[in-house]
């Protein structure tokens, strides 16, 4: 008793003094002396050495709750805290900004009726997710490792279980808390907990008048990086997960669409989405896990193995048959999968590389035709040129005959100058003529370079076009063998 005692009143003593943000670090030896002196105060004795090991099991306790990892040695009547970093590379420093992080996650995490508006889901706004974000970027190589360090920090301080999930959807962070789906005896009214199919029908149209195939796209990314990674995942795990997923990412739309959370609509209208959009969430986890065997991932040939003409017993004890077939009747064997998927990746590549071809021949065309606009226009100019040059040498000839006329009336310096003159005059228009005449010449050639290149250049679109033409007829084949198979998968993965 004494010493429970001991524990209530120095774990008050931290809470009291301590701010919930306190960094471990901090807690030097005078902190400890004051501390055992308040202690001594309130108990109204003296701290025996028995006392003291009681308080220091309580300190580490204290900062294990406020998630610091810390050891408490004293030796002799030193006292020394060392305190684990959230990542041993960091510094101090760095550690330290982690911390703010993990604290500030703390704080919402205490505060259920701020950010736990319905039931099992915690919506963490903009404001926490960005200032977050802001210090794990600062903190990581890259953006992609500082989303995952704070998907853990998450998973820790709101202590998840393994079927909870974290999604960072809408600028916010969305928690969604597992809860076991109860199984339902057929009949809609029963299926949505008394509220009628027509009433959830008229809710559809209303909150998703384009569907909402659309609003799943970003939220799976998501998903398929952390609670549905094929690259890590097994049969047994993916059967227990898979629904509460799934409902989770339908309440997290929800959510964001602002449904009025009463309980009842909220979640027959989340079973209704789940319902309508069950196999269509399924073909997106076919086609992940499909993506991923196509890069021989050992994990992901593994788990689709395991759905391969093979018998098992499931949880309830019921036998359970997996055959990966499709609408076809065609059944699948490994080898087969590997095969289809081979094929269409190579048709992929060589239909994304013409495709390229493609944009770049635009690009390339019009260059060449930029070319000729502009020897056309080179060629109009030099016509234009050659006019005025013509009316030019026109006049200099007539100058030049005028005075020569004149020469036998006056002979003097004044006339010889003019005459020079002209005969200057006269001398620049024929060459410039001549150079006018060369030059149009060399644009005319140029020109008909120009235009060969440009027939040959199509002829070399057209029959890469016939190419691309053929390509794409071979992916349209292999995208309905693909598309079969992504169904036939869709359907496996939903036995449980």
């Amino acid at each position: 008793m004494p010493n429970e005692l001991l524990i209530q009143e120095t774990q008050k003593q931290l809470e009291n003094t301590l701010p919930y943000d306190y960094y471990a670090l901090d807690f030097t030896k005078d902190s400890y002396q004051e501390l055992l002196h308040s202690l001594q105060n309130r108990l109204d004795r003296t701290i025996a050495l028995d006392d003291i090991i009681v308080v220091r099991t309580t300190i580490q306790s204290y900062f294990q709750e406020h998630f610091q990892d810390v050891t408490v040695n004293l030796i002799s009547d030193e006292f020394q805290l060392v305190k684990y970093f959230i990542d041993p590379t960091f510094s101090e420093k760095m550690d330290r900004e982690a911390h703010k992080v993990r604290m500030e996650l703390y704080l919402a995490a205490r505060n259920e009726t701020k950010y736990k508006e319905i039931p099992l889901m915690w919506v963490l706004p903009e404001e926490i997710n960005q200032k977050s974000l802001n210090v794990w970027q600062k903190l990581c190589a890259n953006s992609e490792d500082a989303k995952t360090n704070l998907r853990d920090e998450v998973n820790l301080v709101f202590k998840l279980q393994d079927r909870d999930i974290v999604l960072f959807f809408a600028n916010s962070i969305y928690i969604r808390l597992y809860e076991e789906v109860p199984k339902v005896t057929d009949g809609s009214e029963r299926r949505y907990g008394g509220i009628g199919e027509k009433v959830l029908d008229e809710l559809y149209v209303k909150m998703f008048p384009h569907g909402a195939k659309p609003r799943f796209e970003t939220i799976l990314e998501d998903i398929f990086e952390e609670k549905l990674d094929f690259k890590h995942m097994n049969n047994r795990k993916f059967a227990k997960i898979f629904i509460p997923t799934l409902t989770s990412i339908i309440d997290t739309i929800l959510l964001e669409e602002e449904l009025d959370q009463s309980s009842e609509m909220f979640s027959a209208f989340s079973n209704y989405i789940l319902r309508k959009y069950f196999f269509h969430l399924l073909q997106k986890c076919a086609e992940e896990l499909l993506s991923v065997v196509t890069i021989r991932n050992p994990s992901a040939e593994t788990f689709i193995k395991y759905y391969i003409d093979n018998t098992m017993i499931n949880d309830s004890g019921k036998k359970v048959t997996y055959r990966i077939i499709d609408d076809s009747k065609k059944v699948y064997r490994f080898a087969d999968i590997i095969s289809l998927l081979g094929q269409r990746s190579q048709v992929q590549k060589r239909l994304e590389l013409y495709e390229k071809k493609t944009q770049a021949h635009g690009d390339e065309t019009d260059a060449k035709m930029k070319k000729i606009e502009e020897d056309t226009k080179k060629e109009e100019d030099i016509h234009e040129l050659l006019a005025s040059n013509k009316k030019r040498l026109k006049n200099a000839e007539i100058r030049v005959e005028e005075l020569a006329d004149k020469k036998s009336f006056f002979s003097s310096k004044a006339h010889d100058e003019k005459m020079e003159l002209a005969k200057k005059e006269l001398a620049i228009c024929k060459d410039r003529k001549q150079y006018l005449r060369s030059s149009l010449t060399a644009i005319n050639s140029l020109q008909l370079r120009h235009e060969v290149e440009l027939e040959n250049w199509h002829k070399v679109v057209d029959r890469e076009s016939l190419d691309l033409n053929k390509i794409t007829e071979e992916y349209e084949v292999e995208r309905v063998r693909y598309e079969l198979l992504v169904d036939a998968v869709a359907k496996v993965l939903s036995k449980r």
